[in-house]
């Protein structure tokens, strides 16, 4: 299956990981599974808060702007701990796996036909 890295590891699964790697990434991919879980429930919570605002007759717009807001914030702690994680994950790695995994990130984006026709920069090291 195409895009497919195997189970546990995402795209660090097929970087050959040492023992130590693979207990250490597991270590870090735990810790944001449960953060993210408790934040998906805040969300949950603040995005029904949202709809019952959305459903009165009269919406006050500044409050439910406000309201918004705190559902867009808690998608931003989401975004900020997965880039974390993964600058966390990163610096486990060798400089010959870190090469690697830029190889298959370019590569995977160059492949999604979906994709838009330029990869970002961080996806081909600034090239």
């Amino acid at each position: 299956m195409m895009g497919s890295y195997g189970p546990g590891l995402g795209p660090y699964g097929s970087l050959n990981l040492s023992d130590q790697q693979r207990i250490q990434i597991n270590q870090i991919q735990e810790q944001v599974r449960q953060r993210h879980w408790d934040l998906m429930g805040q969300m949950r919570d603040e995005s029904t808060r949202l709809r019952g605002m959305m459903a009165a007759d009269r919406p006050e717009p500044a409050a439910v702007g406000q309201q918004q807001m705190k559902v867009a914030d808690i998608h931003r702690q989401m975004l900020e701990s997965s880039v974390e994680a993964r600058n966390r994950i990163e610096a486990l790695l060798t400089s010959e796996q870190k090469a690697q995994l830029r190889s298959m990130v370019s590569r995977r984006w160059s492949a999604d036909p979906g994709a838009s026709s330029a990869a970002p920069e961080s996806a081909t090291g600034g090239k």
